[in-house]
This record gives C-alpha cells, structure tokens and sequence, in this order.
C-alpha cells in the first residue's frame, strides 16, 4: 500500500505487484493488519480511518471504512504489532501505542521516535531514542525501556536497528558524518561480563568442562 507521493493512494499485490483496486485513501502513515483484511491511514492531523475488506451487495468484494479515530498531534509514520492488537506511531518526541480494539491510549514512550522494529516473536521492539544517535529496546509486555543500545557517540550520526530472524541477534546500522557507516551486531550478554552469551557456551564453557573431566579422570 502506497499512502502518499505520486502513487498516494493505491495497492499493489503481490508476487507480481499489479496494481488492484484499493481504499483511494491517503495519509502520512499506514498499516496492514498482520492476518486480516484490515488498513489502518493516520493523517499528519491525527485523524485516522479503519478500512476492512467485506462484501458489498450488488458490488462484491470492496474496502469499507468502518470506522474513524484520532491519536496523538502530528504523526511521522504508522505501525501495527505483529499480534495486531495496537498501533504506534510517532510525533518525533514521544512513540505513542493505542489500542486496535477501542483505539483508546495504553501508552506514551519518552524519547522514543520513528517507526517500531518489532522482534520477530513480537515480545519486544526496536525504537531511535534520544535524537536518533541510539537504540531503545522496549519490551511489550509493559512498554518499558529494557536497555538503551548505544554504539559510539556522534554528534551527527543516525542509527537504525533490526533484529535477526532467529532474535538472537540485534544489528544496527550506524551512519556518521565523518566516518561513514558501520554494521554492527549485538547479542545478549546475561552476567554483563563482555562475553556474549552464545560464545561463552560455544567456547569458553566448553573449555572450562573439558578440563574438569580432564582432571577427574586424573584421581580415578
């Protein structure tokens, strides 16, 4: 779905992406529900539409607005979980989350911008924070910051942030003014001792039994 530019407005559908008939509706943001017919538009206004796929007598299968909402100011961009039981969207400042089901507020984040990058399991999302120069990691359950990523410290840098298909890993991509861009991977690291998790298992702890049964098999 194309919301706004020359092709505001229109869908396309895939494997071929031909052009078919959508919504004629236009917006700042928009989103797709993850597993039904459902489009959700916000304008830059605040003001939103709900659109769902029925059957229309006489005319078949067409997009119906059902219903209209409105969230918080100015909006840069409109996502859905992947549960598609809330909406975010940002106004540069604050992410703000709704409710799919009444549309009512469930939560405002501070300094937490531009479009969520959600967990593949959808317990967690990826957020810019703090004026683009890091990464908040917000865990779904309470929409509460777990940990602040952040890579170096830049004056003029952007970073963007993904996860890995498996969530085992964070990858960032982190642009500078003066030193170009980086790609950098992050993976848990549960006792904060600098050794990644999945490696002190692969490597470290290996060792370490390796050279106990070593030394138990000495005393027998």
């Amino acid at each position: 779905i194309v919301a706004t530019g020359n092709n505001g407005g229109n869908m396309y559908e895939a494997p071929n992406w031909e052009e078919v008939e959508g919504t004629s509706s236009t917006g700042t943001g928009v989103a797709h529900h993850p597993t039904e017919d459902k489009i959700w538009y916000v304008g830059s206004d605040g003001s939103g539409n709900v659109y769902e796929y029925q059957d229309v007598p006489l005319a078949g299968k067409r997009w119906v607005m059902t219903r209209s909402f409105t969230v918080q100011g100015s909006t840069y961009g409109l996502t859905v979980s992947p549960d598609g039981d809330t909406l975010q969207t940002s106004d540069g400042t604050y992410l703000y989350v709704y409710s799919t089901s009444d549309y009512t507020s469930v939560d405002t984040i501070y300094n937490a911008q531009g479009k969520p990058k959600f967990s593949y399991d959808g317990s967690a999302f990826l957020s810019n924070y703090d004026y683009r120069d890091s990464l908040a990691l917000i865990s779904v359950q309470n929409w509460n910051l777990e940990e602040v990523i952040e890579p170096f410290y830049s004056y003029n840098s952007k970073i963007e942030g993904s996860f890995s298909s498996n969530d085992s890993e964070i990858f960032a991509l982190f642009a500078d003014y003066y030193d170009g861009t980086t790609l950098i991977g992050f993976m848990p690291d549960s006792d904060g001792d600098g050794i990644v998790d999945k490696k002190w298992e692969a490597d470290y702890q290996a060792a370490i039994l390796e050279s106990t049964w070593d030394d138990i098999a000495k005393n027998l």
